[in-house]
């Protein structure tokens, strides 16, 4: 029976399973056209963020190997060099044909920057004991652009993400003299990105290929309709609720895809594994009893479920670290946030996503950061998904101290709301307390 449903969801659009290919040439040509034209498109801004990402790590260079600073300096500068001239050939035909094994090949290019990077380093005792920790993240940032940004389809996106992971193995085999488990234990965070990033390939390719078919087909019966002039009102009725329908699915499997996304900064840190949708929960119920409208409590829940992700670019020996953190692992940690908006900022999210996600740290008084701004500069939004989010983490256990009891937490909203925290959403949160608690009753740290 679920064999028959899934063929019929694949014979109703004219699709192969197996390669994600219309079986009509024509059909596939168009959709490969209309791939490129739009594609390209976003291809400049795609390759900027590579760019900028790369770039970004130079001050992970510069902690971990100083010594080699200038050599690991020009990989990473030949790479950007590279990126240069590619773009200069965007508007050729070979490019236009060939985008994808073209995309794919930048994605290798750094990645093979990055293995070059820790076969350079292995000569150095520091590194060998820190620095392959230290660049985990660099290659779930690596896989991160390909699945969530590069869109390059599921064979290009599966190839180009396991030949990823080939080339960490090769280089950690090629350093040598490291713990059996490094290899283990990253082929396993990787091989879970990997698949979870196929999947949503998969989803994603499959539902954006059944809404172009359903718009060709729909332009084909509007086409139809025009000369014969017969019943055109209600064909068209019929074509738009296929649309609908198909664009809500693709709607759908791109929130899978959010919610896959975030859990990636769970595998970086895993005493977070509930934080995100916890604070998601959370926020969109306090949006709701503040009568946000529905597109202002999607964009909370988008933003709730998103908000660490820039994390992943934060060391792995910084989070998980069992002490307090100095003033200068404290100034990387705030980071995130910046990073977490320029992941992101190529996504096609509404502009107040990337603001709620931005401020989820300010304060009403003007202590947090980034920018320090006060209560009529912060978004409604955004003081809502930072009370959600300062709960969930004080009930959460963190490796420097145990988990707070919830009312702890509320403790801590209710002496400092009117300073740090909103009081009306304070308010709101305390009348609704033991709702919000039995909320996350099922998952919650709480």
């Amino acid at each position: 029976m679920v064999l028959d449903y899934f063929k019929k969801k694949f014979i109703e659009v004219d699709l192969n399973p197996l390669n994600l290919k219309f079986r009509d040439e024509k059909t596939e040509k168009a959709f490969q056209d209309y791939y490129a034209r739009n594609y390209a498109k976003t291809l400049k801004y795609l390759l900027m963020a590579a760019v900028f990402l790369y770039l970004a790590f130079l001050f992970v260079d510069f902690y971990a190997v100083p010594m080699v600073f200038k050599e690991l300096v020009a990989i990473r500068i030949v790479f950007v060099v590279y990126c240069i001239v590619l773009v200069s050939f965007q508007n050729t035909k070979f490019f236009y044909n060939h985008t994808r094994a073209i995309v794919s090949g930048i994605i290798l290019a750094a990645t093979a920057g990055l293995m070059g990077i820790i076969v350079i380093a292995d000569n150095i005792q520091e590194f060998r004991l820190l620095g392959t920790y230290q660049y985990d993240s660099s290659i779930i940032l690596v896989l991160l652009f390909l699945y969530a940004l590069a869109r390059l389809g599921f064979w290009w996106s599966a190839f180009t993400g396991w030949v990823v992971v080939l080339m960490y193995d090769i280089a950690i085999l090629a350093v040598g003299n490291l713990p059996d488990y490094i290899l283990v234990d990253r082929n396993v965070v990787f091989s879970a990105i990997n698949f979870i990033g196929m999947l949503a390939s998969y989803l994603f390719e499959y539902e954006s290929k059944k809404a172009f078919y359903f718009q060709q087909k729909s332009a084909l019966e509007r086409k139809k309709l025009d000369e014969l002039n017969k019943n055109l009102e209600i064909k068209v009725a019929e074509r738009t609720q296929e649309l609908e329908k198909s664009n809500k699915e693709l709607s759908e499997a791109f929130g899978r895809l959010i919610i896959a996304v975030s859990n990636i900064t769970n595998l970086r840190d895993p005493t977070t594994a509930t934080h995100h949708e916890e604070t998601a929960k959370i926020a969109v119920f306090l949006g709701e009893k503040l009568n946000l409208d529905h597109e202002s409590l999607d964009d909370l829940r988008i933003a709730a479920l998103l908000h660490d992700i820039g994390k992943i670019g934060v060391p792995a020996a910084i989070l998980l670290k069992s002490t307090s953190l100095s003033e200068v692992e404290y100034e990387i940690v705030k980071e995130h946030v910046g990073m977490s908006v320029e992941l992101l900022k190529n996504v096609d999210f509404s502009e107040k996503v990337l603001e709620i996600i931005l401020q989820h740290h300010e304060h009403l008084d003007g202590s947090g950061y980034p920018k320090g701004l006060k209560a009529g500069e912060i978004l409604l939004e955004s003081r809502i998904l930072t009370v959600a989010n300062v709960f969930t983490a004080m009930c959460s256990h963190r490796p420097y101290r145990p988990a707070h009891t919830p009312e702890e937490a509320l403790k801590e909203l209710k002496d400092n709301a009117g300073t740090f925290y909103d009081p009306e959403i304070v308010s709101v949160f305390e009348a609704n307390f033991e709702k919000i608690i039995g909320l996350l009753k099922k998952q919650s740290a709480c």
